[in-house]
Order: C-alpha cells, then structure tokens, then sequence
C-alpha cells in the first residue's frame, strides 16, 4: 500500500518548464528549422518524440523544414535521466477528545525516475544561441506516460514562441 500510494504521490508532481531568450533578436526573421544530430548514447525513441513534438510547435508558429539550404533555426536538443530519492510517509490513527488514542506511522524512501530536457534554438546564419526551454520533472516508468509529459512539456515550452512577437 505504501509503495502504491508513493508512486501516485511522484507521479502527480509537477513538471517545471522556464524558457529564455536573446532579447535583441527579432525572431520574425526567422522561417526555417531543422535539427543538429543527436549525441550518440541518447535514448533514441525518447528523442524522437522530442523532435516530433519541437516539429509540430514550430510548425503551427508558422515555420517549415528548408528543402535543400540551412534553416535559419537549427535546433539542439539535450536530455539527461536520473533517480532522486522521495520520502513517502503514511500514518494512520484514532483517538478521543479526553487524549488517549493511538496509532502507527511508517515512511518509505524510493527513487523516481526525474528528467531534464533542454531545447536550444541556435541561429543558422551566425551560430549563437538565441532561445533555450528547459524542463525538468519526473518521468514515470510507463512509456506512453513519458511521451505524453514530453508533449506536454515541450508544449508548454513554445506557449510564448516567438517571443516579443518581433
């Protein structure tokens, strides 16, 4: 029961999403998008969701994928997975008004799976950075849980894309 009750505890938090970006950029001057390689060693199935969804959130803010030339955008994307230990505590009990009473109480400590994700928006023409979205939160084990966070997250990252509307 407690490690039930642990892992909907951790699968509820919150996942923490914050961007920044060159204000002296106007982001207006930019059409196109396309992707550097990912580093080897990344888990390639989660990575590809990220493109899918970063593909798809600038898709709808009206930029494509150049047909021959280098974008104006190249996108760099940069994930890291590790486990942290969470205190789950549970107690349970009974009493009266005229203070006698009793009961129990037991904490448990597991490690959740919590990952980074951080997308970096790089200017093709001149190779600096010019918009970075991090998010960071735990994952869960279900894959398709972790693709729907990733969604979400990268959803939540463009919300403001572009930005200064420039």
């Amino acid at each position: 029961m407690l490690l039930v009750f642990g892992v909907v505890a951790a699968a509820c938090s919150s996942m923490s999403v914050r961007t920044d970006f060159d204000r002296t950029v106007k982001f207006g001057k930019y059409s196109t998008f396309d992707f550097y390689a990912g580093p080897q060693g990344m888990n390639q199935l989660m990575l590809k969701r990220v493109r899918r969804a970063v593909a798809s959130e600038l898709r709808a803010k009206g930029l494509r994928r150049p047909i021959s030339a280098r974008a104006d955008l190249m996108v760099e994307i940069r994930m890291r997975q590790h486990s942290e230990p969470r205190a789950n505590s549970v107690s349970v009990g009974y009493g009266s008004w005229w203070g006698w009473g009793g009961g129990i109480s037991t904490s448990q400590v597991s490690r959740v799976p919590v990952g980074s994700l951080v997308i970096d928006l790089v200017d093709g023409r001149t190779n600096e950075l010019v918009w970075r979205g991090v998010a960071e939160g735990v994952l869960g084990k279900d894959p398709q849980r972790r693709a729907e966070r990733i969604y979400k997250a990268v959803r939540e990252m463009f919300s403001g894309f572009p930005p200064g509307r420039r």
